[in-house]
């Protein structure tokens, strides 16, 4: 059965396929079960991390407002009376809905403002929240079933400090212990959605189950009688971040111990539960996949290696029938054509193989002119000992240098030879692509002495003369696309331009009209106002003359640059009353307004436009914060420049470099309703003026904007008039 070639080729082939796959699977699957068990206990962790981490958070809420409401000048006011008091903890109250009630004990433990009327006068001198918080410390306890209320509460103090930093009472608010327990019924929610059928809660340091997705759990059963774990077990498990297998109840638990904080000195526990048979399910779904993929390889290699035995074995057998021919004189007709090379080279006669060998002489030769005529840079790079065997004459003229100084050079020969060939070895960094065998096609931007070039370049391996299979040199060709690349920006630049120019001489009719009727009521109740409302209408007039200047200048986007109204300005006069307007929101936002203003001398400008430039960079600093975040405001005088700097700073989200990069784009804006216009607007009106608008900007630390303007001296006799 085994004497034939067919036969032996295919036992031989079956058998050298599969048990290498079988073999290859085998380690293949383990080495993926080991690392896949190792992502989703990893993944357990992490979600026990972050539940521990938002407890923590709101703890050190809790601990925040506790002290800020500490810090009420009325609180610290010894005469301040029951009602005053009352009106600040409603204040409190409706800010933070998380509390329900808040009480203002006296240092002799005497209940003496609360929202509900029957707690005051109540003693709580012997409480131990009330004792550790009169001596100055913030508490916040454990939560237990309170004997009074019999429900699970979670109490907090804080003391109240005189200007003599004497404590004249504490204050404690009453916490709503379901805001915890939402946070893991949430969790329970999303491990439902996903089919894992986990759930989260809290333990304290006796085994106490504090919160549960099911609240009848909740200090009415012991985790540490269930389990026969105890507290050092659970901290040891967090510490070294293992996972703790019930195999009596097939659970998967994931512990995280809650940092301790100033005021909160508990043990709390966060636990993540999951049954093994939900969160192992993708391990055994990977098991059944590699069995349907090994059927399925060795049914296609059975087929293939038939097939494949076939074509070998059958040009053989035709040229034993033919030599069998030829043994009895029979003129035989050519062998096969179209089979492997063996066969062929039978069948081969040395006119063929002269012929061919003066065919690719004459390709060669061609493949040379056409090298050397094009107008791209050419050169071939050996991967193993980085030399350059082939380098035609337009890289000669890119690189100024000769082939004879590069032929058979290494790069880093050539890069000590040639400044240009090291400027484009980093700028394209070809080194990175000579272990790679896929070829590759990008962009590189050239920096040559002042100009910037824009080159395609083009990565191709190409394989040993001996072997097809070996991958031994790169060929890198450089087409020069910098025509191309200016032209795209300046069509794109016009077309941005012609663009605005359409949508301007669309607004300015529409805007102007009800703007010169708002206008002109303004200044009618402006007469009528006697009082000190007046100024509010005077700018108010102001910032509608603004927006109508606005409208002005808009239309000059895609024009000329307008000649503005430069007059002798006072910055800082400028400054305050712009951020007059912005006050108010920065304060219904949350957010801080720090003015730092040094004395500067009066600056040629156009106010306007400066006004305008600056609101534009405000408003995005203000979108970019957060709450407790702080916008920065100042001047400068550069004397040694004769200049004056305006610096706005926020701590808001920052910028990343591709933002930075397209700032002063027309119409290039991350706001979802935002037209794009407003920085490119900013910085042109301040190049108008000679001056410059510097950007430093890092993601999640916030941007610093620096408008520079050069100081003009006042002319004696000039007839310029001067703001502020």
């Amino acid at each position: 059965m085994f004497k034939t070639l067919r036969a032996k080729l295919l036992v031989f082939f079956l058998l050298t396929t599969f048990i290498p796959l079988l073999f290859v699977s085998y380690i293949s699957y383990q080495s993926q079960k080991q690392e896949l068990t190792k992502q989703i206990e990893q993944s357990l962790l992490s979600h026990s991390n972050y539940i521990a981490s938002e407890i923590q958070q709101l703890l050190l809420e809790q601990i925040s407002n506790l002290k800020y409401l500490a810090t009420n000048s009325v609180l610290k006011d010894p005469s301040a009376t029951n009602e005053e008091i009352k009106v600040q903890f409603e204040g409190f109250l409706h800010i933070y809905d998380i509390y329900s009630d808040t009480i203002f004990v006296k240092p002799d433990g005497r209940v003496f403002t609360s929202m509900i009327d029957i707690v005051i006068g109540q003693d709580f001198s012997s409480r131990k929240w009330f004792e550790i918080a009169k001596e100055g410390e913030s508490y916040i306890s454990d939560i237990y079933l309170s004997p009074v209320l019999e429900e699970p509460i979670l109490v907090m103090a804080a003391p109240v400090f005189n200007a003599q930093k004497e404590v004249i009472g504490v204050i404690s608010p009453s916490f709503n212990v379901n805001y915890i327990w939402d946070k893991f019924q949430t969790f329970a929610n999303h491990e439902q959605m996903v089919s894992l059928n986990g759930y989260a809660y809290l333990l304290n340091k006796n085994g106490d189950i504090i919160a549960h997705p099911d609240q009848n759990k909740i200090l009415t059963e012991n985790y540490f009688q269930k389990t026969n774990l105890t507290a050092a077990d659970i901290i040891s498990l967090s510490r070294e971040r293992n996972i703790f297998y019930d195999k009596e109840a097939k659970e998967v638990t994931a512990y995280t111990q809650i940092e301790k904080i100033n005021g909160f000195d508990n043990d709390w526990f966060v636990a993540i539960t999951v049954s093994q048979s939900a969160l192992f399910a993708p391990l055994h779904n990977l098991f059944k996949n590699y069995v349907l993929i090994m059927g399925s390889v060795w049914i296609i290699v059975t087929i293939a290696v038939f097939k494949f035995s076939k074509y070998i074995v059958s040009p053989v057998e035709k040229l034993v029938a033919a030599t069998s021919e030829f043994a009895v004189g029979k003129p035989i007709s050519p062998l096969v054509k179209q089979s492997y090379k063996e066969i062929e080279r039978l069948n081969g006669t040395f006119t063929v193989m002269t012929k061919k060998l003066a065919e690719r002489e004459s390709g060669h030769k061609k493949s040379t002119l056409i090298l050397e005529t094009t107008d791209n840079g050419v050169f071939i790079i050996n991967k193993r000992s980085t030399k350059i065997t082939m380098f035609n004459q337009m890289c000669e003229e890119m690189f100024a240098i000769s082939r004879k100084e590069v032929i058979n050079f290494s790069i880093d020969d050539v890069i000590r030879k040639s400044t240009h060939f090291r400027e484009f070895v980093s700028s394209s960094q070809i080194m990175n692509y000579l272990e790679k065998e896929t070829p590759k096609k990008y962009e590189v931007q050239w920096q040559v002495g002042k100009k910037s070039w824009y080159y395609l370049v083009s990565l191709t391996t190409l394989p040993s003369l001996d072997n097809n299979d070996l991958q031994e040199e790169l060929l890198i060709m450089i087409s020069d696309i910098s025509d191309k690349r200016q032209m795209e920006l300046e069509l794109v630049h016009s077309e941005k331009l012609k663009v605005v120019g359409e949508m301007s001489a669309g607004l300015a009719h529409e805007i102007r009209n009800p703007i010169a009727t708002i206008r002109g009521f303004i200044q009618l109740f402006r007469e009528e106002e006697m009082g000190s409302k007046k100024s509010y209408f005077d700018i108010i007039i102001k910032e509608i003359d603004r927006v109508n200047y606005i409208v002005t200048d808009l239309l000059n986007v895609a024009k000329s640059k307008s000649k503005g109204q430069y007059r002798q300005t006072n910055i800082q006069l400028l400054l305050e009353e712009m951020l007059v307007l912005e006050t108010s929101q920065l304060k219904n936002k949350g957010m801080n307004l720090v003015t730092e203003f040094e004395t500067v001398p009066l600056i040629f400008i156009d106010p306007l436009k400066v006004q305008q430039a600056c609101m534009n960079i405000i408003q995005n600093a203000i979108e970019a914060m957060d709450v407790g975040d702080t916008l920065f405001v100042g001047t400068k005088h550069l004397t040694e420049e004769n200049k004056v700097c305006i610096y706005i700073k926020d701590t808001g989200i920052g910028m990343d470099p591709l933002t930075l990069e397209k700032l002063r784009t027309p119409f290039f804006t991350t706001k979802d309703t935002g037209t794009g216009l407003g920085m490119s607007t900013s910085f042109r009106v301040i190049e108008e003026m000679q001056g410059t608008i510097d950007v430093l900007s890092e993601e999640r630390k916030g941007s610093t904007f620096t408008i520079t303007l050069p100081i003009i001296p006042i002319c004696k006799g000039s007839n310029i008039k001067e703001n502020g």
